[in-house]
């Protein structure tokens, strides 16, 4: 079975193919040509074609993937992105991200500033970073939970030349787990017999109360349907 590309060789391959159509457009994009150069300009044409249709191909791969991605360059200036960073960046298409930095997005300034310290770290220090929990206020207004990913690109020499991040958002886990310590500290306190299940009757929670008329322990609770505890 062949090996799944990971995100830095699918951007890194995106980059190199940039390189090369912009290369192959600088040398058809004379005014006048020989005859002598015609075959050669049908040549390079051609390969310019493959090399976009494979680069939209891999920006496709991209866009089709749940997670939000993007890079930088070592300037923290943004080379690109998918789909779903451009419409939470407030840019609409992923090849509006270029030449911009996180001021111009729409992130807090603190926010902004949080990111650049993180990705300027993963490069100086050539170290990936993971599970980096940090706010995010989006486009349109929300107020997101990231969970990120950060990782150095190489050239093909190992010298670091940017950083590429993804991140998955957990605004509606955050906001459970903040719910979550709510009721228990609600169950905790009263002298009722208190308890908490999640929509498949699982144990979230249970009181002291609701532990001494049981007479089990909270781990043979917790973590169990009603039906294995009367089982």
């Amino acid at each position: 079975m062949s090996r799944k590309p990971s995100y830095e060789e699918l951007v890194w391959k995106i980059s190199e193919l940039e390189a090369q159509l912009n290369r192959k457009a600088t040398e058809t994009g004379k005014d006048h040509l020989k005859t002598s150069d015609i075959k050669h300009v049908e040549d390079t044409s051609n390969n310019e074609e493959d090399l976009a249709a494979a680069k939209d191909m891999l920006q496709m791969v991209m866009d089709n993937i749940p997670q939000f991605i993007f890079w930088k360059n070592c300037k923290l200036v943004y080379l690109g992105c998918n789909h779903n960073f451009a419409l939470a960046a407030g840019v609409g298409e992923p090849e509006s991200i270029k030449g911009k930095t996180d001021y111009d997005l729409a992130w807090k300034k603190e926010e902004a500033d949080f990111f650049r310290e993180c990705d300027r770290r993963v490069m100086e220090n050539d170290q990936p970073e993971y599970h980096i929990i940090e706010p995010q206020l989006q486009a349109g207004g929300k107020q997101a939970w990231l969970d990120t990913n950060k990782i150095p690109l190489h050239d093909p020499d190992g010298n670091v030349v940017g950083m590429l991040g993804t991140y998955e958002d957990i605004t509606e886990r955050v906001k459970t787990q903040e719910t979550l310590r709510l009721y228990e500290k609600i169950v905790a306190t009263t002298s009722d017999l208190m308890s908490i299940l999640d929509s498949d009757y699982v144990y979230l929670a249970v009181n002291d109360a609701y532990l001494k008329a049981h007479a089990k322990e909270r781990d043979k609770i917790v973590g169990h349907t009603p039906a294995e505890l009367l089982g």
